[in-house]
């Protein structure tokens, strides 16, 4: 690793130089005696294994295909004892240091964005996760629940679902002007783009929404904080990887890195004009 950690050591931080900015919250490493184990609450406590990896793996794969790198951001404190992804209580469950990692983890995504938003006045941000849910499909959060998702596409497309989407702004200034429901699930998402892969994403054309009563993430706090539902210009989706051929081992957690990164390069240039190309020159609409 070749980042910038934080002050308390727990943070670690990759400068960037394109619109693109990742998370990894729940998959460190470190448990230090110092810092209590969360038990407020009934507090979550189980890893996303192997999404680390696969967040380097992403920046890896950018700068091979781009000859550029998305920012990315790294919570190295294991989940029992800080949850980046919950409000500050629930977070540290009164743990001032787990409060401290808590901060720094999301200053340093604020960061992140405040350069985006500077260098090219939009982006996208990916907060990565992984799910233990049986079915094996990718769940792209989008802060809509499965109901909504299950809405026609003349419902879902009402401003009131738009309105507290993690993707506001691209919904209201995309420069194909597309129906929300297209830029959500239609032939240019990024999940449909994704599953053209070979990776089954919901929401996507193949797979508009969760069936009934099955399980899937909407997106959490870092979501709610980090897209463009609050305002601003950075919009953001939650990425819940399966298991099965996603994160099962090395080599499908490199091809999957390759097929994602695909993906965003192609969605970032039809929804935001962006070329996540090799030279910097060559950013721009």
């Amino acid at each position: 690793m070749n980042g910038v950690l934080s002050n308390s050591g727990y943070v670690e931080y990759f400068k960037g130089n394109i619109p693109v900015i990742i998370s990894v919250p729940h998959d460190g490493g470190s448990a230090p005696s110092a810092i209590p184990d969360r038990k407020c609450g009934g507090a979550q406590t189980k890893s996303d294994i192997y999404t680390l990896e696969m967040g380097l793996e992403l920046r890896k794969t950018f700068f091979k295909k781009t000859g550029n790198m998305p920012y990315l951001i790294i919570n190295h404190l294991k989940r029992r004892k800080v949850d980046v992804n919950r409000e500050v209580e629930e977070a540290a469950c009164g743990s001032k240091i787990a409060e401290i990692v808590w901060d720094e983890y999301h200053s340093l995504i604020d960061s992140a964005k405040e350069a985006v938003f500077s260098q090219f006045n939009k982006g996208l941000y990916i907060d990565l996760h992984a799910h233990g849910h049986t079915e094996q499909i990718l769940e792209l959060g989008y802060l809509l629940d499965a109901e909504e998702l299950q809405l026609t596409n003349n419902d879902l497309d009402d401003a009131l679902f738009i309105e507290k989407s993690s993707i506001r702004s691209l919904a209201a200034s995309g420069l194909t002007k597309e129906k929300f429901t297209s830029i959500i699930r239609g032939s240019h998402s990024l999940g449909t783009l994704i599953e053209n892969a070979g990776y089954p994403a919901i929401p996507s054309l193949a797979h508009p929404s969760p069936e009934v009563e099955q399980p899937f993430f909407r997106g959490g706090y870092s979501l709610n904080r980090h897209g463009s539902l609050n305002g601003g210009t950075i919009d953001g989706v939650q990425i819940e990887t399966n298991f099965k051929n996603v994160r099962d081992n090395s080599g499908n957690i490199t091809a999957f890195s390759k097929a994602l990164t695909d993906a965003l390069i192609q969605f970032m240039r039809y929804h935001y004009g962006f070329r996540l190309s090799k030279t910097q020159s060559e950013f721009g609409q």
